[in-house]
Protein backbone atom coordinates (compact mmCIF):
# COMPACT_ATOMS: atom_id res chain seq x y z
CA UNK A 1 0.00 0.00 0.00
CA UNK A 2 1.55 3.32 -1.01
CA UNK A 3 1.22 6.64 0.84
CA UNK A 4 -1.60 7.97 -1.37
CA UNK A 5 -3.76 4.93 -0.62
CA UNK A 6 -3.24 5.45 3.10
CA UNK A 7 -4.03 9.18 2.90
CA UNK A 8 -6.97 8.83 0.51
CA UNK A 9 -8.47 5.36 1.21
CA UNK A 10 -11.86 6.06 -0.36
CA UNK A 11 -10.77 5.98 -4.00
CA UNK A 12 -9.53 9.56 -4.39
CA UNK A 13 -7.83 9.83 -7.78
CA UNK A 14 -4.71 11.75 -6.76
CA UNK A 15 -3.17 11.72 -10.24
CA UNK A 16 -6.31 13.26 -11.76
CA UNK A 17 -6.49 15.89 -9.02
CA UNK A 18 -2.87 16.92 -9.47
CA UNK A 19 -3.08 16.98 -13.27
CA UNK A 20 -6.39 18.81 -13.56
CA UNK A 21 -6.37 20.82 -10.35
CA UNK A 22 -8.19 20.25 -7.08
CA UNK A 23 -10.86 22.85 -7.80
CA UNK A 24 -13.21 23.58 -10.66
CA UNK A 25 -14.49 26.91 -11.78
CA UNK A 26 -17.26 27.97 -14.11
CA UNK A 27 -15.84 30.43 -16.70
CA UNK A 28 -19.17 32.32 -16.82
CA UNK A 29 -20.58 32.68 -13.28
CA UNK A 30 -23.88 34.00 -14.67
CA UNK A 31 -24.44 30.80 -16.61
CA UNK A 32 -25.71 27.60 -15.09
CA UNK A 33 -22.88 25.19 -14.47
CA UNK A 34 -22.99 22.08 -16.59
CA UNK A 35 -20.24 19.67 -17.60
CA UNK A 36 -19.22 21.53 -20.76
CA UNK A 37 -18.66 24.75 -18.74
CA UNK A 38 -16.43 23.22 -16.09
CA UNK A 39 -12.73 23.83 -16.68
CA UNK A 40 -9.71 22.71 -14.64
CA UNK A 41 -8.25 25.27 -12.26
CA UNK A 42 -4.71 25.10 -10.83
CA UNK A 43 -4.79 25.38 -7.06
CA UNK A 44 -1.67 25.88 -4.98
CA UNK A 45 -0.78 22.85 -2.91
CA UNK A 46 0.60 23.20 0.62
CA UNK A 47 1.72 19.97 2.27
CA UNK A 48 1.93 19.72 6.06
CA UNK A 49 4.19 16.97 7.37
CA UNK A 50 3.86 16.16 11.08
CA UNK A 51 7.15 14.69 12.34
CA UNK A 52 9.07 13.62 15.41
CA UNK A 53 12.46 11.93 15.08
CA UNK A 54 11.98 10.91 11.43
CA UNK A 55 15.56 11.36 10.19
CA UNK A 56 15.46 7.99 8.43
CA UNK A 57 12.25 8.77 6.50
CA UNK A 58 11.93 12.53 6.04
CA UNK A 59 14.02 12.85 2.85
CA UNK A 60 12.08 10.11 1.02
CA UNK A 61 8.80 11.51 2.31
CA UNK A 62 9.49 15.04 1.05
CA UNK A 63 10.92 13.77 -2.24
CA UNK A 64 7.69 11.84 -2.91
CA UNK A 65 5.63 15.05 -3.28
CA UNK A 66 8.26 17.78 -3.72
CA UNK A 67 7.61 18.22 -7.45
CA UNK A 68 3.90 18.97 -7.03
CA UNK A 69 3.96 20.95 -3.78
CA UNK A 70 4.06 24.74 -3.80
CA UNK A 71 4.82 24.92 -0.09
CA UNK A 72 6.01 22.33 2.45
CA UNK A 73 5.35 22.88 6.13
CA UNK A 74 7.16 20.70 8.66
CA UNK A 75 5.20 20.44 11.91
CA UNK A 76 7.80 19.11 14.33
CA UNK A 77 6.78 17.97 17.79
CA UNK A 78 10.16 17.96 19.49
CA UNK A 79 12.59 15.98 17.35
CA UNK A 80 15.94 15.27 19.01
CA UNK A 81 17.60 13.90 15.86
CA UNK A 82 18.53 15.54 12.54
CA UNK A 83 14.98 15.55 11.14
CA UNK A 84 14.73 19.35 10.81
CA UNK A 85 18.24 19.71 9.38
CA UNK A 86 17.47 17.14 6.68
CA UNK A 87 14.11 18.74 5.85
CA UNK A 88 15.74 22.20 5.62
CA UNK A 89 17.93 20.94 2.75
CA UNK A 90 14.85 20.99 0.48
CA UNK A 91 13.58 24.20 -1.07
CA UNK A 92 9.90 25.04 -0.45
CA UNK A 93 10.32 24.04 3.24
Amino acid sequence: MDWSTRLFPIGFDFGYAVHYGFGLENPDPGDSCNSRDVVPMKQPLSVIVPVKNERLNIADCIASFHAIADEIIIADSGSTDETLDIAAEFDKV
